[in-house]
């Protein structure tokens, strides 16, 4: 089984940019990870200030190792999460092998 978080994270017209920009750096960091299996970005048709991020790790302390990493400290605690108005976040497990 594989540990999976999805996160919706909501900016203001003046922070989008920033927020993208920062999140392309940490999808680009975070698929390098080693027990990263996907990190898929998106952006909302309905509202381009909506973004959803897909994370699938081999296991929770994968998962654990990067949000303990430099780059999400940095690009997500420093840089974009303080831009945010909403962060929500969703955990699962897969059940069947990919």
């Amino acid at each position: 089984m594989t540990f999976i978080c999805s996160a919706r994270w909501t900016t203001t017209p003046d922070a989008r940019d920033r927020v993208l920009d920062a999140l392309m750096s940490l999808a680009a960091a975070s698929r390098q990870e080693p027990g990263n299996l996907a990190y898929v970005v998106h952006v909302s048709d309905e509202d381009p200030g909506v973004l959803q991020i897909f994370e699938n790790y081999v296991d929770e302390a994968a998962f654990d190792a990067h949000v303990a990493s430099e780059h999400f400290q940095r690009w997500a605690v420093r840089e974009a999460i303080p831009l945010l108005v909403t962060r929500e976040r969703a955990f699962s497990r897969s059940v069947d092998a990919v």
